[in-house]
């Protein structure tokens, strides 16, 4: 994991294989779970006022190669 600045913020990127997600520094202290599943598919969890959230990303090609 590693920090990339924005214009006027910053954002945690995570990734694994050829998917990965930005998420806001500010939210970075309410994750609580990420799970690589594959190459192509991660997922975390955050807890914001009380609820959980669980935010995906996933990569699937539009052609088979």
């Amino acid at each position: 994991m590693k920090f990339v600045d924005g214009k006027d913020s910053r954002y945690k990127l995570l990734w694994i294989g050829i998917v990965g997600l930005f998420l806001a520094e500010k939210w970075v202290d309410k994750v609580f779970d990420v799970s690589r599943v594959n190459k192509r598919k991660i997922t975390i969890k955050l807890m914001l006022d009380g609820s959980i959230f669980t935010v995906v990303s996933v990569y699937a090609p539009q052609c088979e190669q």
